[in-house]
């Protein structure tokens, strides 16, 4: 009796808390308090809470939820609505229709829902301002994220979607980043590493039934005819990447987590596989790489049944079956032997890897270099001999010089061939206007096996190679690291002549030594004294050659001149005489001519009997400023320039001759020269006289007295030739456009100063 009274109490006592359970979830359920969400440290606390007190929503160190009700006296906050300037890159309307652009196929659930227009588009975009741009402000959504993920998303979207579809589109996306989107208590979501999804989800399990939530979610298969393993095995391409798959050997079931779609996607393709068929057969898809599916499926047939497998009992009558899938490339093949799939995959490897010992022909189209000269380098890298085929094209014969091998034009060049004990020979080859070349590459040489048969198309500028596929890919590796864009370098270059006269008249280069220091922009920037520190002293007054006069020294940018002018003053003129630019490539030579050319007589054919002059042969010959230069660039930006300068101009007519003369001085020069700086290079200097009789007509060209009626004069002027080079590494086409407008902007300012 006292027992079934205990009983009865603790049975009342057990109802009364049930009760009390009961209630207190729906009433904090109706509270719905929504929390004012402030960010800080990575924990989510309510705005305004009395200090000491755990916020509602705030994550405690076991991962836990705090769950605060709302006072009785207090209204329900709102979510803060997003500021017209945070939202300005967005835009969101429910007053359209709803237009779904991602197909999900939980109708019973979309349908409830409004879609909302999106037009979003972010690049590099950390996740968490974009979950707070999205989830939080268009949608109202809670969510949680784990404080370890750290991630950047990309993506353009655009279209009308509902909240279910929204969270779908976006747990595709964070699957790139191995991340989902996972459905918790209290309507919460919670973006987790894709390997711990199965573990956090909210959801019921859905047996044989995809549920309507969104995110990654959780489903069981059953499996009548095909074993847990092989289904598992048979599914991971068609789920995503990190899906989670249980294999309950028990029930013979899969327990999956994945997307939605994913996991409808995996139930279809089990429907098909899951028949009775397949309860007594072992079956596999084995993917084709090189070689065609039908013929493949015809040979291997021949290999089994030459191999004694249809002389079992049974097996012409279904002992195996191969099938060709054309939309895969891949071959399905079903037996009743498990352990024939072994066999077959060894077959299938083998023949799949001898498909590239079949010759085939490949096109590299070039981007960046020279077709002929990229097959002329893998002819000498690979060959062993070669020989040349001509155009089928009727070309007219064209005469050339004879080069060295691997120029370009109209040239014809030759090259002879010796033989070795290795059966290794020198390349060889002719270059024919119009004629694609050929290289024939025979195995021993590298790693190349077979024969090779390389063809320069140099009409669209590719190579037509004929080799296997292990061959070809061999010889695209090194096309691929031979055919790179080519580093430029961007030429600025300053002509300018300084009248010496005054505190210059000794040149630049003495006055460079006497004012040292005090030569800069109008700011004070750029000095002579600051350049000559940075461990380049010597630098300075560096001869450019033996007894040429010529000398340099490293300056930050032209701001140079326009320091210089301001020393000066009214001393001495500055005149700019030209300011071109040039884009030049890497170890190619470029020129820069300021200058005329003058006809110069160098023979003259004449008459054997009469003397008479019949025929004059005139040179012209190159006269002003002449600058060739051949940048180098390395890899920590610095850049070496061979320099080879030629400043010439006309001097006296001899009568007897009928030439005139020419003064000129050269140098050459290797120098180096970081990104960006300015080099001055000085000392060409020229002196004009010029001798003048003013006085009265005639009466001043009397001898004797002549100098009565009239008085002569002697006039002398002293230049020098200053050339500033500034070599600028272009990385862009963007970058060279940029540096030459700003180059150009500098002169044109500097022009005017000068004036």
């Amino acid at each position: 009796m006292n027992c079934s009274i205990c009983c009865c109490i603790i049975w009342v006592f057990w109802l009364a808390g049930c009760a009390t359970t009961r209630d207190a979830a729906p009433g904090t359920e109706k509270s719905g308090n929504p929390l004012v969400r402030v960010f800080s440290t990575n924990i989510y606390e309510q705005a305004d809470r009395p200090s000491g007190e755990m916020a509602a929503g705030q994550v405690t160190q076991q991962g836990d939820i705090v769950q605060q009700p709302k006072p009785e006296n207090q209204t329900a906050v709102s979510p803060p609505k997003p500021s017209d300037a945070k939202r300005a890159p967005f835009s969101g309307s429910d007053q359209r229709a709803s237009k779904s652009v991602i197909e999900i196929g939980r109708k019973s659930a979309l349908d409830l829902e409004k879609p909302i227009h999106l037009e979003l588009a972010f690049d590099n975009a950390d996740l968490y301002e974009v979950l707070d741009l999205t989830l939080y402000e268009h949608y109202g959504v809670s969510y949680m994220i784990d404080p370890s993920i750290k991630a950047q998303v990309t993506f353009h979207i655009t279209g009308d979607y509902t909240k279910t579809q929204f969270i779908d589109v976006l747990n595709n996306i964070l699957q790139l980043s191995n991340l989902a989107i996972i459905k918790g208590p209290g309507n919460i979501y919670k973006i987790v590493q894709r390997a711990a999804s199965a573990g956090v989800g909210n959801e019921r399990l859905q047996v044989d039934k995809t549920t309507d939530a969104a995110g990654d979610v959780t489903r069981m298969i059953r499996l009548r005819y095909i074993g847990a393993p092989m289904a598992a095995a048979s599914l991971t391409p068609f789920l995503s990447r990190g899906a989670v798959v249980i294999q309950d050997n028990v029930n013979n079931a899969l327990l999956m987590t994945d997307t939605p779609d994913n996991l409808d996607k995996a139930a279809s393709v089990l429907g098909v596989m899951d028949v009775p068929f397949f309860e007594d057969v072992s079956w596999r898809v084995f993917p084709v790489k090189t070689v065609d599916v039908d013929d493949l499926a015809k040979d291997l047939g021949q290999v089994l049944k030459s191999a004694g497998l249809f002389s079992r009992p049974g097996a012409i009558q279904g002992g195996f079956e191969i099938v060709p899938i054309r939309t895969m490339n891949a071959l399905l093949v079903v037996t009743r032997w498990p352990a024939l799939l072994t066999l077959v995959d060894d077959w299938i490897m083998a023949m799949d890897r001898a498909g590239n010992t079949g010759t085939q022909v490949w096109v590299y189209f070039v981007e960046n270099g020279n077709a002929a000269d990229l097959a002329d380098i893998i002819g000498q890298l690979y060959g062993s001999s070669a020989r040349s085929r001509t155009s089928t094209r009727a070309t007219k014969p064209t005469s050339g010089t004879s080069r060295t091998t691997g120029s370009v034009g109209t040239a014809t060049t030759s090259r002879s061939t010796s033989s070795s004990s290795r059966k290794n020979t020198s390349s060889a080859r002719t270059r024919t206007t119009n004629a694609p070349e050929v290289a024939t590459l025979v195995g021993g040489a590298g790693d190349i096996l077979g024969e090779v048969e390389i063809i320069a198309d140099e009409a669209n500028n590719a190579i037509v190679i004929r080799a296997t596929e292990r061959d070809y890919r061999i010889i695209e590796k090194v096309l691929k690291q031979l055919d790179i864009l080519p580093r430029q370098v961007l030429i600025n270059v300053v002509i300018a002549e300084i009248t010496l006269s005054g505190s210059i008249e000794w040149g630049v280069e003495w006055f460079l030594n006497k004012n040292i220091g005090s030569i800069g922009s109008d700011k004070g920037d750029y000095t002579a004294q600051s350049a000559l520190d940075n461990g380049i002293k010597r630098s300075i007054n560096t001869p450019l050659g033996s007894s040429t006069g010529f000398y340099f020294t490293v300056y930050d940018p032209v701001d140079f001149l326009r320091g210089l002018g301001k020393i000066l003053g009214s001393d001495s003129g500055i005149n700019i005489l030209s300011s071109p630019n040039i884009l030049a490539l890497d170890n190619k030579e470029s020129s820069i001519e300021v200058g005329k050319e003058i006809p110069t007589v160098t023979g003259t054919t004449t008459d054997a009997t009469g003397g008479t002059t019949i025929t004059n042969t005139v040179q012209y010959r190159k006269t002003g400023i002449i600058l060739n230069v051949t940048p180098h660039i390395n890899s920590s930006g610095l850049v070496k320039m061979e320099l080879e300068q030629e400043v010439s101009d006309v001097g006296e007519f001899i009568q007897e001759l009928k030439n005139y003369t020419f003064l000129s001085r050269r140098a050459e020069t290797s120098l180096v020269v970081e990104d960006g700086k300015t080099i001055v290079i000085g000392g060409l200097m020229k002196s004009n006289s010029q001798n003048s009789n003013a006085g009265i007509p005639f009466l001043k060209d009397i001898p004797i007295l002549g100098y009565l009626f009239g008085a002569g004069s002697k006039k002398s002027e002293k230049t020098e030739l200053i050339i500033l080079i500034t070599p600028n590494v272009i990385k862009s086409r963007a970058e060279a456009d940029r540096i030459t407008k700003e180059f150009s902007e500098k002169i044109s300012h500097l022009t005017q100063g000068l004036r």
